[in-house]
């Protein structure tokens, strides 16, 4: 990348400015939007149907266990749960296993996320070599 003065081909001003490069004749700011218009969009790997059926069913068990338990489970916290954390993991059974299920607000769910060791000393998770 070689900097060089002059105008850009995009901006409306007529100062000079620094271009990203000769060829393109663009300021740094419309070569990025250039760059972003023109990048292949992302393609996801599609699921398989045994795992879309297993979220499917997920989604049934979530709803009814959140549809049970509207507050947080984390103590001395008020609000509204709206996600499940899986204090066992979600691999298998163990991801419409509401014994492991706790209700949480989405601000607990980053702290037990985020502080592993408070949240297996506050029985938040569990130790999932053990299940």
């Amino acid at each position: 990348m070689i900097l060089t003065r002059g105008k850009c081909k995009e901006c409306a001003d007529d100062a000079e400015k620094w271009l990203y490069s000769k060829k393109s004749g663009l300021c740094r700011y419309h070569h990025q939007l250039h760059k972003m218009k023109t990048k292949k969009p992302v393609r996801l790997k599609p699921i398989s149907d045994k795992q879309a059926k297993r979220l499917k069913e997920y989604k049934v068990v979530r709803d009814e266990f959140l549809s049970f338990n509207k507050t947080c489970q984390v103590n001395g916290c008020k609000n509204p749960a709206t996600q499940i954390h899986h204090k066992a993991g979600r691999i298998g059974i163990l991801l419409i296993n509401v014994s492991y299920f706790l209700a949480v607000c989405p601000g607990c769910h980053n702290i037990i996320e985020q502080a592993p060791m408070w949240a297996k000393a506050n029985n938040y998770s569990l130790n999932r070599l053990n299940k």
